[in-house]
């Protein structure tokens, strides 16, 4: 699995593997991990006797923050499912609401608004499969 996190504001993809092999940046490389916190999207992490934390990048939060915290659509990060729908076209929204519950490899996940704003469209319902990279709500302009 692929993760995308941030440390002191620089950003790395990781590839973990079981046995604790790691990519990282494309490098392979040994995780030496000696405790790990996980709370929400911060990891708190041990390693080397050195004290690091990390936050999981949210692709539709870096997209915003590409797009200048404007971003018009929530898109799926990795394939999966939806398993529910807490908004409807037209509705009002706030920054970071829950939009959706998906399930990706067996993980729940919310997907939550880039900015406020007003829902243009709904492309999944609660049963449908989507792909990584799906534009599963637009928001209107």
């Amino acid at each position: 699995m692929e993760h995308e996190i941030e440390i002191d504001g620089r950003v790395f993809r990781v590839k973990v593997s079981p046995g604790g092999t790691a990519v990282v940046d494309g490098i392979p490389t040994v995780a030496a991990v000696g405790e790990a916190v996980v709370r929400g999207d911060a990891i708190w992490l041990k390693a080397h006797g050195r004290h690091v934390e990390a936050r999981r990048v949210d692709a539709v939060e870096r997209a915003a923050a590409v797009r200048g915290g404007h971003a018009d659509a929530a898109r799926a990060a990795m394939p999966g499912v939806v398993v529910a729908v807490d908004v409807a076209p037209g509705q009002t929204i706030a920054a970071g609401q829950r939009l959706l519950a998906v399930e990706s490899m067996k993980l729940l996940s919310d997907i939550v608004a880039p900015r406020a704003g007003a829902v243009a469209k709904l492309h999944v319902g609660v049963g449908d499969a989507f792909a990584k990279g799906a534009v599963l709500v637009t928001l209107e302009p």
